[in-house]
């Protein structure tokens, strides 16, 4: 596809920085996994998985767009099935946050923006596929770095609330 070429250190970029999070997600878990195993954090182990399904989704995504010499259909085509799995995701978390007790973990403010910014990144993806597919042109491809850096920046401040407020919102 022509113009890719110039996006490849930032999907570079991005995929690395997905993956060193997933590495730091799983310490962040680690350290508080006696909250994870209890049956009242059905919502906080939501949240974790979220976040890890969060950084797949930058991490395939990168991997997408860094496939050589593809042609602008097969990676609209990636792009859409990705982001339509990642919408999909979103929508089961939202039925599990809904059933949830939210007195300790994330509260339904903070859930609430967490949602919003998965489904607009996920719409994002997808129109930039669906875009790409249909032939719209490169600037399809502008809306990919907002969305990963938006998910990015959610998985890390969910991640900074799973090790610093865990302990201290969820009784033992």
């Amino acid at each position: 596809m022509d113009g890719i070429e110039g996006w490849h250190d930032l999907y570079v970029m991005l995929g690395g920085s997905a993956a060193a999070l997933i590495g730091l997600l799983f310490v962040a878990v680690s350290v508080h996994v006696s909250y994870f195993v209890d049956s009242r954090a059905e919502h906080v182990v939501a949240a974790a998985l979220h976040v890890l399904v969060s950084y797949l989704f930058v991490l395939m995504l990168s991997v997408c767009v860094l496939i050589p010499a593809q042609s602008a259909l097969w990676l609209g085509g990636e792009l859409a099935a990705l982001a339509l799995a990642y919408l999909a995701w979103t929508w089961r978390l939202f039925g599990t946050v809904t059933h949830a007790d939210l007195s300790h973990g994330p509260t339904t403010s903070e859930w609430t923006w967490l949602l919003i910014g998965a489904a607009t990144c996920g719409a994002g993806v997808l129109i930039a596929g669906v875009g790409l597919a249909a032939g719209s042109g490169a600037w399809c491809l502008d809306l990919l770095p907002a969305a990963c850096s938006l998910l990015l920046f959610n998985g890390v401040w969910v991640s900074w609330q799973l090790v610093l407020r865990l302990p201290v919102d969820m009784p033992k």
